[in-house]
């Protein structure tokens, strides 16, 4: 049987790890996201995904909600 649908998985942070004395310098938080494509739309998806990054957009902090609400929907 073939697969219908294709699956990116990311993550960041990490588990609670401490690596120096004072306890600071690791995250308290473990973010996993997943995006579940169609098979059949996975080149679009791939095509919005570089849009995304070529608009900046792979780090949101210097991005307005409004920016990035206005590129997701030219993609739509």
């Amino acid at each position: 049987m073939s697969s219908s649908f294709v699956v990116y998985l990311d993550e960041s942070g990490d588990e609670g790890f401490v690596f120096s004395d004072d306890g600071s310098g690791s995250s308290r938080w473990l973010v996993l996201s997943a995006a579940v494509i169609r098979k059949a739309n996975d080149p679009q998806g791939q095509r919005f995904a570089a849009g995304l990054l070529s608009q900046g957009s792979a780090d949101p902090v210097g991005q307005s909600a409004q920016d990035t609400t206005a590129f997701c929907r030219s993609q739509a």
